[in-house]
């Protein structure tokens, strides 16, 4: 049977710094090149961090509309920001506001905002010396801030990705669908982690077939993997007629 394409979205910086890749794109010019040629390899989103010209996060509407524009010049990738992770976490109800800014003009609207449906830990695990790092860091997404962001993208025509990191964010995201605030389909992100990062399900098939029988059986939505690692993504690749037997309809399931 002909499976259709998957749909591919690159990541081209989160908050990467350059001491392990020189190439990492940090200014508008230099994400809208990278754009340009993730979108002749074949990739149809475009999910970037604002960065200031040394690479610090840099949460602006200014900066992002800048980004927005010079790739929007170069190519037809559809634009997926940030909310700015931890990075921008004085204010979770403020979180938003950039977005809304930019939605104020068609130029600069972005196509698809990520909302994290609850609260991560982001500590990192030491195996050799057994221990933590980052051990108080803590990526806040309270339930009526979360419901706040919906609200905001729902009035502004903004698409949300519903990132879960595992099965009770699923079910809050499915909370939200219930609620009326997310328009079908429902784009999930399944936030899957390995290594020294233990918040999410592991990076394994066992840890995607976790979330499925949480997934929505009567709900049209769209299913993208992240942080998949090459022994997962030839799994997903065999196992997808279980996952279209799982429920009717079509799944799709972008590969980062």
């Amino acid at each position: 049977m002909a499976h259709k394409k998957m749909i591919v979205e690159a990541r081209v910086n989160e908050y990467a710094m350059r001491d392990g890749n020189p190439h990492v794109p940090w200014t508008a010019d230099e994400i809208a090149e990278t754009a340009a040629r993730c979108r002749e390899a074949g990739a149809s989103i475009l999910h970037f961090h604002a960065r200031a010209d040394d690479g610090a996060p840099l949460h602006t509407a200014e900066r992002n509309a800048e980004i927005i524009r010079k790739v929007r010049q170069k190519c037809d990738m559809l634009i997926l920001p940030t909310l700015g992770f931890f990075a921008n976490d004085t204010d979770p109800n403020a979180r938003i506001n950039c977005i809304l800014e930019l939605a104020k003009d068609p130029a600069t609207k972005p196509d698809i905002v990520p909302i994290d449906t609850g609260s991560t830990n982001l500590d990192v695990f030491d195996r050799e010396k057994l221990g933590f790092s980052h051990a108080d860091r803590v990526y806040e997404n309270r339930t009526n801030a979360v419901e706040h962001y919906f609200r905001c993208l729902k009035n502004a025509g903004i698409k949300p990705k519903m990132t879960c990191w595992s099965i009770g964010f699923v079910r809050r995201a499915l909370a939200f669908m219930e609620m009326g605030l997310v328009a079908e389909p429902g784009y999930f992100l399944l936030n899957m982690t390995d290594g020294p990062y233990l918040t999410g399900h592991p990076g394994t098939l066992e840890g995607l077939d976790a979330f499925l029988p949480f997934l929505p059986k009567t709900r049209q939505a769209q299913l993208d993997c992240q942080y998949c690692r090459r022994k997962l993504v030839g799994s997903v690749r065999g196992r997808r007629e279980a996952w279209r037997q799982y429920r009717s309809g079509d799944w799709r399931l972008p590969i980062h």
